[in-house]
């Protein structure tokens, strides 16, 4: 990432950056200031079993990011023109790499809405009709053409030839 024009997003959940290994990336990226780089966090405050650590407490997220070396943002994760505001003080921010901690509810206006027990499960069936018509009452679309922004000339991976592996050295 280090010396290129690209600018590379991740998204990370709260319950994920609760890994060892994230803080090593975090350390590392901050060290080198990759500038070009932007995390975002959903801080939805809910792990798979259990809330997270620090739930919504955003000013100990923040703090943590910024004692790493980190530019970190908080806005409201459900307000889009907040989050392209963030995106763009990102893109703006020179000499180390930029987190953007997004405050979530997990579910927002559904049944369920910022409560653990229904993650990583199917939606109850009593509850699946109401659900979709909440969901589709949200829908709209935009008659604005979108196109990405894409590299100008973007390499070709090269295939290489499969090779027969050597056989193991036990005895099966």
């Amino acid at each position: 990432l280090d010396g290129t024009r690209q600018r590379t997003y991740v998204l990370m959940g709260d319950g994920e950056i609760a890994e060892g290994s994230v803080w090593e990336s975090v350390e590392v990226a901050s060290h080198a200031g990759v500038d070009n780089l932007c995390a975002t966090v959903d801080v939805n405050r809910l792990g798979q079993s259990s809330p997270t650590m620090l739930q919504h407490d955003m000013k100990t997220h923040k703090a943590r990011w910024k004692a790493f070396g980190w530019h970190a943002i908080v806005v409201d994760g459900h307000d889009v023109a907040a989050l392209v505001a963030a995106y763009a003080e990102a893109a703006a921010t020179k000499g180390k790499p930029t987190v953007i901690l997004a405050k979530t509810l997990k579910g927002k206006g559904l049944p369920g809405e910022n409560q653990n027990g229904y993650h990583g499960k199917p939606v109850a069936s009593g509850e699946v009709e109401q659900v979709l018509k909440t969901l589709e009452g949200k829908l709209s679309g935009s008659k604005k053409a979108w196109k990405p922004n894409l590299p100008a000339k973007a390499a070709k991976a090269k295939a290489s030839k499969p090779r027969k592996m050597s056989a193991p050295p036990y005895a099966l």
